[in-house]
């Protein structure tokens, strides 16, 4: 697995439910492209670029085609929200654990609320973390019978698709 330096913000706010703290991990504005996505029940980060990924690009594309070829009508913006909710479909496991586009890292961990108090109980601080970097050596390996199974197959999970 490549793990890659990267600089990220990290800020410690409390659970405005439970008081526990939280950790958000933010990238710097100019990481264009680059994003944070998490593994192992939302606890873990790992980093892609979608603008170099070519697997993401593929991904889009075979959807957009399979919706076609199924007659499935959906808006453009659905259907880029299913791409981007669905897309750790295509992505190889970190440690074993499925990496997970479809959450952002507004849950606490200890009680799943989203409400969080306004100031940090921390100071806001740069660091710099090695992290992995997203994958897609199975996906790769599946043929376009494959791939368009598991697109069907995460199209059920949000739509009546046969």
């Amino acid at each position: 697995m490549i793990e890659k330096k990267i600089r990220v913000r990290k800020e410690v706010v409390r659970c405005d439910i439970c008081k526990q703290p939280k950790v958000f991990w933010y990238l710097s504005d100019f990481s264009y492209g680059q994003r944070l996505v998490y593994f192992d029940n939302n606890i873990n980060l790992a980093l892609i670029n979608l603008l170099e990924d070519e697997i993401f690009l593929e991904y889009a594309d075979m959807v957009k085609n399979v919706l076609k070829e199924y007659n499935i009508s959906c808006s453009s913006d659905d259907t880029n929200t299913f791409i981007d909710k669905s897309f750790g479909a295509a992505c190889d496991t970190m440690y074993g654990k499925s990496v997970d586009f479809s959450v952002g890292q507004k849950r606490c961990l200890h009680c799943g609320s989203t409400k969080f108090e306004k100031n940090m109980i921390e100071p806001e601080s740069i660091i710099v973390t090695e992290l992995p970097v997203v994958a897609h050596e199975k996906w790769k390996m599946l043929d376009y019978g494959q791939k368009e199974r598991i697109i069907l197959d995460e199209l059920k999970k949000v739509m009546s698709v046969k």
